[in-house]
């Protein structure tokens, strides 16, 4: 008995919201839902186009933000990375010159040094391939920018070619009325003689 009801108020706030539950900031839906309900069909219109218009620059640039925030905290796990392997060789290397804690063991094994520097390394590419996330973050937000302006330019364009389209169908017209009533002039007058 309390599940309807419930699911009622769930499907009622998702059938409000404005943003669907798959994208990325359906999240403030319940944010969004008190004051959205509120206004008009117009008003929201308008809202969503605003949101529309600056939409993908926005992600870009919050993709592009959180990248850099991770290479920043993973670069500084790089250096202690680094800093534990040079600690780490300079014991195997005491500990190799004095004969202290050395295996005793037939062919190959690992030092912690040589863990160390696995996880250096493995922190190290990871960094690099945040860098490279980040190259092409930055490309995609440029890209956005630029799509919006283009876009921008290509709907002045286009609304100036349909006023010179609009304002030349009048002329047009105005000429075509003026010949047709020059014509009907001529006519008449032909007619009375």
């Amino acid at each position: 008995p309390i599940l309807v009801p419930l699911g009622v108020l769930i499907i009622s706030q998702v059938a409000f919201a404005p943003f669907p539950p798959e994208h990325p900031y359906s999240f403030l839906n319940p944010v969004i839902d008190p004051w959205w309900e509120k206004l008009d069909q117009e008003t929201q219109k308008q809202v969503k186009s605003l949101w529309d218009k600056h939409e993908p620059s926005l992600f870009s640039l919050a993709k592009t933000t959180h990248l850099l925030k991770r290479h920043y905290v993973h670069s500084f796990s790089v250096i202690q990375a680094f800093v534990d392997y040079l600690v780490a060789k300079g014991v195997d290397l005491k500990d190799y010159a004095l004969d202290d804690n050395q295996p005793n063991v037939d062919g190959r094994y690992k030092t912690n040094a040589q863990e160390k520097w696995e996880n250096y390394a493995a922190l190290l590419s990871y960094t690099k391939h945040l860098r490279f996330l980040i190259l092409k973050s930055k490309i995609d937000l440029v890209d956005n920018i630029i799509k919006k302006k283009i876009d921008a330019i290509k709907g002045a364009v286009k609304a100036k070619v349909d006023l010179v389209q609009d304002v030349t169908r009048a002329k047009i017209d105005t000429v075509h009325v003026a010949t047709n009533s020059i014509q009907n002039g001529i006519k008449n007058l032909i007619s009375r003689r």
